[in-house]
């Protein structure tokens, strides 16, 4: 039944990129990771636990509905007679901005460094040790729930600031076709900050949306591009993985870690499923801690409300005859709020929504494309968490930014002041 679903995922993908012209057309990329994913569980054979039909039914559905909102989006027709092409600030001022963003990202790093060290209460020489990233880890998720850190949180901002830049960097050279060595430095620099935070996820969503830029911009596969955000995601993962001691050391053997990164790697991809499908047979084992409004409750307690929140890091539940994990899906925060056909709805809206946003990064809007790099990485990892409602205030920063580096005004006046605007692609059957 695993290898059918996956199957019938695999089908509709193609479907999908027939639809869509692309491979980052979000209903193709998400049944496309579903696909794969069930494919690898099947693969698993008694490593990990099996599905349930009800279970893979729902996955099922999910992918059809994902589908069928994006199709929706793509039928929806967008009158653009006598409008104006979206507004961008001239190339030079992006370049300005780009370059003192940069002095801006290397000057705060001794600011970054002091952070972590306050953070743990260490000294700067702990900064090669894995216990001291591993405290840093612990107590950044601490902090965070506890709505503490005062004006040392505030500046994590600056690592989302250098991804965005980073991001903005590699779109300007793509849309030029070159990379400059300027650019691979912002690359760097970000990819630094990322890794700083101890999460996996900060430096995917830096992989993941460099990869979907290099599709948007050029409008079609970059094989060159998706193999080196593949090497760039795998040696990322496998560094944090050693570092953090989740499924490696930094005492261990070249060997050994490449067998513990591989099944760590393993229950990461494929666990997550398995997961849910617990879950979804028995609710009351594992607090449904992932509701998508704990984000506006979040944002209210930050103000100073004292509503109670639960963690957001659920109960464990074991996968497999030694695998364990806390990581459920995107229906795992869907489900329990709205029932299994509520989340299909959610995952129709999902599927709208971004296929919107795709189709204005497509047509040639630097803003939209901008955001929806940055959101590639949550789509990618919907078999893993959701992340869009938990994510909602990282990309209302993406979109702040956009508007910053790329300029607004309205398309009106733009055109009665003639000020410099950009073309817009032409896409056949969108307008």
């Amino acid at each position: 039944m695993t290898s059918f679903v996956a199957s019938a995922l695999l089908a509709l993908t193609l479907l999908n990129l027939w639809i869509g012209r692309s491979i980052v057309y979000p209903p193709a990329l998400f049944t496309a990771v579903w696909s794969a994913t069930l494919f690898g569980i099947s693969a698993s054979g008694s490593v990990l636990f099996s599905l349930s039909h009800e279970c893979l039914l729902v996955f099922l559905a999910g992918g059809v509905a994902f589908s069928v909102g994006g199709a929706v989006a793509m039928l929806t027709t967008i009158r653009r007679e006598g409008r104006a092409p979206p507004y961008v600030r001239p190339r030079r001022v992006r370049e300005r901005l780009i370059f003192w963003g940069l002095v801006l990202t290397m000057a705060a790093i001794p600011l970054r460094v002091f952070r972590l060290t306050s953070l743990v209460d260490a000294e700067l020489s702990d900064l090669l040790s894995t216990s001291f990233w591993i405290r840093v880890r612990f107590e950044s998720i601490a902090e965070t729930e506890a709505y503490r850190g005062g004006w040392q949180a505030l500046t994590d901002n600056i690592v989302l600031f250098a991804l965005f830049l980073a991001l903005a960097g590699v779109a300007e050279d793509l849309e030029e076709r070159r990379f400059r060595l300027r650019t691979a430095f912002l690359v760097v620099v970000a990819l630094a900050y990322q890794l700083s935070t101890a999460s996996r996820g900060s430096a995917a969503t830096l992989v993941f949306g460099i990869v979907a830029l290099a599709v948007l911009v050029s409008g079609r596969v970059s094989w060159r591009w998706l193999l080196l955000g593949i090497v760039f995601l795998l040696l990322t993962f496998s560094v944090v993985a050693v570092v953090l001691g989740k499924g490696g050391s930094i005492d261990q053997s070249i060997e050994e870690n490449v067998k513990g990164v591989a099944e760590i790697a393993q229950l990461y991809a494929l666990g997550a499923p398995i997961a849910f499908d617990h879950t979804l047979q028995m609710p009351a084992d594992v607090p449904p801690v992932w509701f998508p409004s704990r984000i506006f409750i979040h944002i209210a307690n930050k103000l100073g409300a004292k509503i109670a929140l639960p963690s957001m890091h659920a109960e464990w539940t074991q996968v497999g005859l030694d695998a364990w994990t806390n990581a459920y899906t995107i229906y795992f925060a869907y489900v329990p709020s709205f029932g299994v056909m509520g989340a299909i709805g959610m995952l129709f809206a999902l599927g709208t929504t971004l296929t919107w946003l795709f189709k204005s990064a497509y047509s040639g809007n630097p803003r939209s494309r901008l955001v929806f790099a940055t959101m590639a990485q949550a789509i990618v990892m919907s078999v893993f968490a959701e992340g869009f409602f938990i994510g909602a205030t990282f990309f209302a920063k993406a979109a702040l930014f956009s508007l910053v580096f790329y300029g607004w005004r309205s398309p009106r006046l733009a055109s009665k002041r003639g000020i410099l605007t950009l073309p817009a692609k032409e896409v056949s059957g969108w307008a």
